[in-house]
């Protein structure tokens, strides 16, 4: 009888506690933007005004493609960095009132430590933390890369994905813009 209320009290206190941690805070504008103490890599930003504290990787061609929508021609390039991937495009030029020759980045995918969210997530991460800071994820797929798992969050026509592999750590962070 007294193991049975033990066990009763400590499944109403954990209840109490797990009903008690503090709720993250819905994703806004500064969720996709990656930094560290000298730089920073912002989502939907104008990509001539970038910079970075290490150089460009050449590419030969950074020229990915185009599609065609609307009528309208939406061409991507890639930038690699040591640390990331960046693409940049005109996409959407004609809906947001841009010059068609104005590029801006619409994704970044990091690939090392050397940068952060602005809720402190890095590559390395665990997924634990991950679900503190940012919550369960609005979808949760088994990614077609290296079989990775994708945790992905939206704010306002933007992603941020976390791939995650089997030990539960995030080894990708990707932002990108629709």
């Amino acid at each position: 009888m007294k193991v049975q209320k033990y066990i009763t009290v400590m499944f109403i206190i954990l209840a109490f506690i797990s009903g008690c941690r503090k709720k993250p805070e819905p994703l806004d504008a500064s969720d996709f933007i990656l930094y560290n103490s000298t730089d920073t890599v912002t989502l939907e930003s104008f990509y001539p005004d970038f910079s970075y504290s290490k150089s460009e990787i050449p590419m030969e061609n950074n020229y990915v493609g185009e599609i065609y929508l609307g009528g309208h021609m939406y061409k991507y390039f890639q930038h690699d960095y040591e640390d990331f991937d960046l693409f940049t495009s005109n996409y959407k030029y004609d809906q947001r009132d841009r010059d068609i020759d104005y590029y801006y980045i619409v994704q970044i995918t990091l690939k090392t430590d050397a940068l952060q969210t602005s809720r402190g997530i890095t590559v390395g991460s665990r997924l634990q933390e991950v679900t503190a800071l940012y919550g369960d994820g609005i979808r949760i797929e088994n990614g077609s890369y290296k079989g990775l798992m994708d945790v992905i969050y939206e704010y306002d026509g933007r992603e941020i994905t976390f791939l995650v592999d089997d030990e539960q750590k995030v080894v990708q962070i990707i932002l990108s813009a629709s």
